[in-house]
């Protein structure tokens, strides 16, 4: 039967009608089919005594069932892989939704690929140490860690992101993650830090970042920040391990101001609670009255002195666990 079809429990209400004699135009009207259709059923029961399919009556399936598993060992084998590239590679002739289709089946979705870090296996030993020397530190231990760091922000367009074909709840494996490198991009750079007390300064850093330019926003910003926040000499410096800060030339004026620094594992931004800080001044920024890298810095700023003092609170509380998810993972990035 052409057009839609048409159950087999209408088809029975049909033939009903039928036999008890009702015209094929009502029948049709009543049932919102056609008067062929009507016809086609009539003719079926009067020859066969029944109005259902014959067996493997229906639509052709587009692939075989062998296709499918080479559909999917094509994104078990590269998740990064497009759908005309499955097609090229096992010479397969049917039309891309089929072969979403047929992945979706098999519980695989398209998905944007999670931007994380790439993290080497040496470091990721690093951050396994790093975690099981600091899990059991105390909360007061972390209040007294001054956070820092240096963050890019796009002033117009954005990165273009990936797509992956994965299940739920795979998106932190490392097949499945667009990796990314520290300040990849964007218009302007800002130093910034925090505390259990609330945020320091914010500093907009002009020209190429090197050691000296560092040191200078360290001498400009540091001690007022302090001020700011109520931390007492005893605090401790934290930083990434960014060639900037590793400088020689950089450990030695820390060395000369007598500022201890928190030692810290390569390629951890996901155990830094500041990383958490600058995706909130992404997302709130105002962009309407965004002409130039000095209103940007402006609109950032304004969202910085107004961020919620219990969420950077909520931060420092969660370093505890994000140590442990770390311990979990083998030092593997974790979901922060």
């Amino acid at each position: 039967m052409g057009g839609r079809s048409i159950s087999t429990q209408v088809r029975n209400l049909i033939v009903r009608d039928i036999q008890k004699g009702l015209s094929q135009r009502n029948i049709a009207k009543n049932y919102e089919v056609s008067r062929g259709a009507v016809e086609q059923i009539r003719r079926k029961f009067q020859s066969t005594g029944s109005v259902a399919d014959r067996i493997g009556r229906g639509r052709k399936r587009a692939t075989s069932k062998r296709e499918d598993m080479k559909i999917i060992r094509e994104v078990k084998k590269n998740p990064k892989i497009t759908v005309r590239e499955i097609q090229e590679n096992i010479y397969l002739t049917v039309s891309d939704r089929t072969v979403r289709r047929r992945l979706n089946e098999a519980n695989l979705h398209s998905r944007f690929a999670r931007k994380r870090p790439f993290i080497s296996v040496i470091n990721k030993k690093k951050r396994l140490q790093f975690a099981r020397k600091y899990a059991n530190m105390s909360l007061d231990f972390w209040k007294n860690i001054l956070w820092t760091d240096e963050s890019k922000f796009e002033l117009f367009g954005q990165k273009k992101r990936i797509r992956v074909w994965r299940k739920h709840g795979e998106e932190l494996q490392d097949r499945h993650i667009q990796k990314t490198v520290k300040h990849g991009g964007g218009n302007i750079l800002v130093w910034g830090c925090f505390s259990w007390a609330g945020v320091g300064n914010l500093a907009k850093i002009d020209g190429i970042m090197t050691a000296d330019v560092y040191i200078d926003i360290i001498n400009k910003n540091l001690e007022e920040s302090l001020l700011k926040l109520g931390l007492e000499d005893n605090f401790i410096f934290q930083q990434d391990n960014d060639p900037k800060h590793t400088a020689k030339k950089s450990q030695a004026f820390f060395r000369s101001c007598r500022i201890k620094q928190l030692e810290w594992p390569p390629q951890s931004p996901d155990l830094n609670p500041i990383e958490n800080l600058w995706a909130i001044l992404d997302n709130r920024i105002n962009k309407s009255g965004v002409t130039n890298k000095n209103s940007y810095f402006e609109a950032l700023q304004l969202v910085w002195e107004n961020l919620d003092p219990q969420h950077l609170k909520n931060l420092i509380e969660s370093i505890p666990r994000r140590l442990q998810k770390v311990i979990e993972a083998k030092g593997n990035q974790i979901n922060y």
